[in-house]
């Protein structure tokens, strides 16, 4: 007889999102299940009417009855938080007390979810808190100024408090981590980066671009992801209006919904711009790729807050790894990772800079050579290099 394997370890995903359309929270789940060395379950919110469990890749996807809250009240974002954390902490304590729990790996926003986690800590199980976004920085620029004054300082001590709480912390990026660990230095020790960067399943790396004759007569720019009045998409479409009579093959496809949308396209047709602004719905990743190969120019438009500055766009990385360049704005963690031989860069918010820099990338040898640069970038952060990362982690925890 064959004696028996190794028992899968246990581990238990908490994440305020819709995990189908959620790449990190997915990649990390699928990426353990897949050594089948770790049985992984996900909370996870609703992402229909009903809450369903699904088994996905491998991965049990229990979603709570909660859904997701799109609105910008302060109070009714954190009341969702708090509701979604309750009936998970629900969820956890019925698996602990049937012993169903060795790991618990808590995926903020917020940091708070790891209250969920409250019967495994007691049991002495090890816990995980995987910060995506910063809160107090998020909170900052999302929120008014007499909405920070109030919430800033408490998310702060949130912060702290959490990660004290978590036995390993996994940041974004380099420089997301170290705006962390100012604010709790004694976590400095327990804390790795593991960075959103395409799955390589999913966006192969292109050598080169090229481009068939037939489709030369169009410059196309891609916007991809939330259209959202705070990742200021409505910039791009500015720009790209304004440089129609310096380029007019130009074209820019925005693809995915959000709160400025209907806003956009309103503006755009009573403008008579319909024809060089294209708007689509949410594509399915097996769809995207294929478009955003046939694009000339991917385009990122943050403007320059405290939350930005600590973002580094996975848009930008998916253009890249489908060997399609990027214009891109001057903040922190992009400059970090990325110099002017990479990216065609902008000053944040500057509506001219960015026509610049559109003007400039419209030459095809400039496009080749950006992209051809940015593979030091693909060839060091790439996905292989994070995944042992992680489970070197979850490895020692």
């Amino acid at each position: 007889m064959t004696p028996p394997g190794p028992i899968a370890k246990r581990v238990c995903m908490i994440a305020y999102t819709l995990y189908t359309g959620d790449a990190r929270v997915r990649r990390e789940a699928e990426t353990l299940a897949a050594t089948q060395a770790y049985d992984v379950r996900v909370l996870t919110l609703k992402e229909g009417d009903t809450a369903r469990d699904d088994v996905i890749e491998g991965v049990r996807v229990q979603q709570v009855n909660v859904a997701k809250y799109r609105g910008r009240n302060p109070v009714k974002y954190i009341l969702s938080y708090v509701l979604f954390t309750w009936h998970a902490l629900l969820a956890v304590t019925r698996l602990a007390g049937r012993g169903a729990i060795d790991i618990v790996h808590v995926h903020n926003m917020p940091n708070f979810l790891i209250f969920a986690a409250f019967v495994p800590m007691i049991q002495g199980k090890r816990v995980i808190l995987d910060i995506h976004d910063t809160m107090p920085e998020t909170f900052a620029a999302t929120f008014s100024p007499a909405h920070r004054r109030f919430w800033v300082p408490i998310l702060a001590l949130e912060e702290r408090f959490c990660a004290a709480l978590a036995d390993r912390l996994i940041a974004v990026n380099h420089p997301q981590r170290e705006v962390i660990l100012k604010r709790q230095p004694a976590a400095r020790s327990k804390t790795i980066v593991s960075m959103n960067v395409p799955d390589p399943r999913l966006f192969t790396c292109d050598r080169a671009i090229e481009r068939s004759p037939q489709d030369s007569d169009r410059f196309k720019l891609v916007y991809h992801g939330t259209v959202s009045g705070r990742l200021n998409v409505g910039l791009a479409v500015e720009a790209v209006c304004r440089s129609i009579d310096v380029i007019p093959e130009i074209q820019l496809h925005v693809i995915g919904d959000g709160d400025a949308k209907e806003q956009l396209v309103r503006s755009c047709a009573q403008r008579g711009f319909g024809d060089c602004i294209v708007f689509h719905d949410r594509v399915p990743f097996d769809r995207l790729i294929p478009f955003i190969r046939g694009m000339d120019l991917g385009v990122v438009s943050l403007e320059s807050n405290v939350a930005t500055d600590l973002m580094l766009p996975v848009k930008l990385m998916e253009c890249l790894s489908v060997g399609v360049p990027v214009v891109a704005p001057k903040l922190k963690t992009i400059e970090y990772y990325f110099d002017p031989n990479m990216l065609f860069f902008f000053e944040p918010g500057d509506l001219l800079s960015l026509m610049a820099a559109i003007l400039q990338a419209r030459d095809r040898q400039e496009r080749l050579t950006r992209v051809r640069n940015a593979r030091a970038f693909l060839d060091r952060y790439n996905w292989n290099a994070h995944k042992a990362t992680l489970l070197d982690l979850y490895e020692s925890t």
